[in-house]
């Protein structure tokens, strides 16, 4: 088995593209999320969330089963 320098060489900076690729996805990643944040405290949410209140405090059933079929419709469109 012979050493290769240009092997190690290469294999080295595969690594570096590797880890430099990994540190641009990890910041796109942080960067997404803030905005994700920014956008959802500045949304006006309220307005709905008073009318889901009201609609469980009214019919509890029919609002757990609207849920149910609403999560599995969510997990049946993750499943694809």
């Amino acid at each position: 088995m012979t050493d290769n320098p240009n092997i190690a060489e290469r294999a080295s900076d595969t690594l570096t593209d590797v880890r430099q690729s990994v540190d641009a996805a990890s910041d796109k990643a942080v960067d997404a999320g803030r905005k994700f944040a920014a956008a959802v405290r500045s949304a006006n949410t309220r307005p709905i969330l008073d009318s889901v209140e009201d609609f469980t405090r009214k019919a509890p059933l029919a609002m757990l089963g609207i849920a149910f079929i609403a999560g599995a419709m969510f997990a049946a469109g993750r499943r694809r």
